[in-house]
């Protein structure tokens, strides 16, 4: 499966991503969350600076490390449940 995802070059350092789940090019929302997981284990697995854009949620930010890979990681696995299911 192809990484699609859009690079941001900055003079100053390495390349970031953004990982979108209408970047997918799938259909089945357990696909895309399935391979928007797969992105994210990837770009946290190659160090690479990532943001995560998701509908109707607050973006993560541009990060690294492995705080940021379990939030992005929680993001996905909770996205479209309830409020107070996802405090949980």
């Amino acid at each position: 499966e192809a990484l699609h995802v859009r690079l941001i070059e900055s003079p100053s350092g390495p390349a970031q991503i953004t990982l979108d789940l209408a970047a997918t090019g799938l259909q089945e929302r357990e696909a895309r969350l399935s391979r928007l997981s797969a992105w994210v284990l990837a770009a946290a697995g190659d160090g690479t600076p990532f943001s995560l854009s998701l509908p109707g949620e607050t973006a993560l930010p541009i990060a690294t490390g492995p705080a940021h890979r379990q939030a992005a990681l929680r993001a996905l696995a909770l996205l479209g449940l309830p409020a107070e299911r996802s405090a949980a």
